[in-house]
């Protein structure tokens, strides 16, 4: 397993079960989700910024950028609900935590 990280570029994950290194590798899951969410939204902005530009400069008169836009607007934000909300550690999840703990409290 060593081996592996060390060929993926990433630091050695350290012993098992180490705290540490598993909190390491947690932040770094959700660091990635993220990025590749700003990614996404990079892409968006890019390529809708220009289908607008198209779209004014060949027919100003009947505009139709906002049709792929509105599209691909719902799927970035359904990755962004992803990541925050259902991702790794996410607020939701946290939440959910809790109250199955204190449920499963006060049953005791």
């Amino acid at each position: 397993m060593k081996d592996w990280f060390k060929a993926q570029g990433d630091p050695d994950p350290g012993p098992a079960g180490d705290p540490e290194a598993d909190r390491r590798q947690l932040a770094r899951k959700r660091a990635r989700a993220k990025l590749k969410l700003y990614q996404h939204l990079a892409l968006y902005l890019v390529v809708n910024l220009s289908l607008l530009a198209l779209d004014l400069v060949t027919n100003p008169d009947m505009l139709w950028f906002y049709w792929p836009a509105a599209g691909w607007g719902l799927g970035v934000a359904a990755h962004a609900v992803k990541v925050y909300l259902f991702g790794h550690d996410s607020v939701l999840l946290r939440k959910l935590e809790e109250r199955e703990l204190r449920n499963m409290a006060q049953r005791e």
